[in-house]
């Protein structure tokens, strides 16, 4: 189970997150941790024009059991993705059966470079896990006809 979750009340009316991302962190500015080996997991709100800090999870360092990877990925599962540096097998398995995406970056990546591009993709996208999970998050799975007969209707720049 999680040792601390601090959770950041959104106040503003107009903030409106279209996908929660998580990062697993251990300073809290960089994506710098395996998922299996992180304590910390920081939940971004991400809209067309902002992100913000939603939560801050912080888990026992009670060494690696099956039930730790489960109170995680449970933890996570109202996430879309979950950034980090690698993530087991076993890991991955849960967090897909949960449709929250993992999602591998290099050691020492800003979050905010991350949150940067997520915001891109959203206002300009393309097939991707962030496409995926908004499709199944919106008609409850993905459909790869529909995803791309709604990429045909859109108009395209030359």
């Amino acid at each position: 189970m999680w040792e601390r979750k601090l959770h950041i009340a959104n106040t503003d009316d107009h903030f409106k997150p279209i996908v929660l991302v998580a990062f697993a962190t251990k300073d809290r500015h960089c994506v710098d941790q395996h998922f299996g080996q992180a304590r910390t997991f920081l939940v971004y709100g991400v809209s067309k024009e902002e992100y913000r800090l939603m939560d801050a999870i912080d888990f026992t360092d009670h060494g690696m059991t099956k039930q730790k990877l489960t109170d995680k990925t449970q933890a996570l599962s109202h996430c879309h993705a979950v950034f980090c540096n690698a993530c087991g097998t076993s890991a991955l398995k849960q967090l897909l059966n949960l449709k929250t995406y993992p999602v591998k970056v290099d050691v020492g990546t800003e979050i905010n470079t991350c949150l940067y591009k997520i915001q891109f993709e959203i206002n300009h996208p393309k097939e991707s896990w962030l496409q995926r999970a908004l499709i199944e998050a919106k008609h409850g799975q993905f459909d790869r006809e529909a995803y791309l007969d709604a990429l045909l209707e859109e108009p395209w720049d030359y």
